[in-house]
């Protein structure tokens, strides 16, 4: 359980110019819409009361439209950043600002995938350890270079600073921080709900495009390949 009650409260989605609707809609599913069954089964209900706020430039047909605007994250318990498409981009002078404010208050800072960017912008990452996508991971060391970087892993927990890789690694960090907040079991069930891994060992490394073995080396490929379709089958030497 989390030693900071107040992170249950209101968590406040950011959503960009530019924005990649995927990372929107993650948080929106984990910590917006609340299975009854798990709302019924905690006194209080709900754990989680979610906005989502963005400059008035955001825009766009997929754009949300319960969208507030930034203003609300002055008063977010938690704040996550969701990524965007093209992450040189600069982020808007507001929300670095605001960015930076809500974390000297003390409000958890969240990015998912190139939302990192953003919060590197805002100085929050300074002196932490942080990963983003793998495709931009790069460009962010080299143009932040007071963050460490973790180039392979899903996500990093840094206490109230929480970055993750790929978009769909934003899934697992919304159930770390479920898992942090509420315990194992209620992260479990929102899991099975999502139809997803309660927690996937591993990093992004393997999700990095890697060179192929052409048909006419010398490597044990094939012989790999030969035993991984026997592999109910006991296999000598």
């Amino acid at each position: 359980m989390d030693n900071n009650p107040k992170h249950l409260a209101k968590v406040a989605v950011v959503i960009q110019p530019g924005f990649v609707p995927l990372d929107v809609a993650v948080p929106q599913q984990v910590f917006g819409r609340w299975p009854d069954h798990l709302a019924a089964a905690r006194p209080g209900g709900t754990p989680y009361e979610l906005t989502l706020a963005s400059p008035a430039s955001a825009e766009g047909p997929l754009l949300p439209r319960e969208v507030e605007p930034l203003d609300r994250l002055d008063t977010a318990d938690t704040v996550i950043v969701t990524g965007v498409e093209d992450p040189a981009v600069p982020p808007e002078a507001e929300l670095v600002e605001r960015l930076r404010d809500a974390y000297e208050r003390g409000s958890r800072m969240v990015s998912i995938c190139t939302g990192a960017f953003a919060l590197a912008a805002a100085g929050v990452l300074d002196g932490l350890h942080a990963t983003t996508h793998w495709k931009h991971i790069d460009e962010f060391e080299r143009d932040f270079p007071a963050v460490e970087v973790d180039r392979d892993v899903l996500y990093v927990d840094e206490g109230d600073v929480l970055t993750s890789a790929g978009v769909c690694c934003g899934i697992d960090l919304c159930l770390h921080i479920v898992r942090r907040d509420l315990g194992a079991a209620t992260a479990n069930q929102m899991a099975r709900g999502l139809v997803a891994a309660p927690h996937r060992d591993g990093g992004q490394a393997q999700y990095v495009p890697a060179p192929v073995a052409g048909t006419d080396d010398t490597s044990l490929a094939r012989t790999r390949a030969w035993a991984l379709e026997r592999v109910d089958q006991p296999l000598t030497i």
